[in-house]
């Protein structure tokens, strides 16, 4: 992730870097969280996606859920948790420039939302 925001500043060449990041498996999240936000944080406005569980039950998980919401909510206003796709779509439509790098990153189902913001 260090390196794709760190080329995705290079691109935006005076625009913003706007990611959306997507945690693959509360088990991974809960090792690597602070790892995680530290790098997103590089990002000019970062958004946070639930944990994708894949094949972990999120009811076990819930307290790494809750956590991953307090830390990011320490990082705010830069980084927020994702108020819900459609929601973040439209954020994301009206606070995007065509100077400004919006990066999609993660497991899951994250790449839907790149349908909401072209179509």
């Amino acid at each position: 992730m260090d390196a794709a925001l760190a080329a995705a500043r290079q691109v935006a060449r005076g625009g913003r870097v706007l990611a959306v990041f997507q945690p693959h498996l509360f088990s991974r999240t809960q090792q690597f969280q602070g790892g995680f936000l530290d790098v997103l944080a590089s990002a000019d406005l970062a958004w946070v996606e639930p944990v994708y569980p894949a094949r972990e039950n999120p009811e076990v998980w819930k307290h790494v859920a809750e956590q991953l919401a307090a830390d990011v909510a320490d990082r705010a206003p830069q980084m927020q948790m994702s108020p819900g796709r459609a929601d973040l779509a439209r954020l994301l439509r009206d606070e995007a420039t065509d100077a400004d790098v919006v990066m999609l990153i993660g497991a899951g189902d994250v790449n839907t939302l790149a349908e909401d913001l072209v179509g």
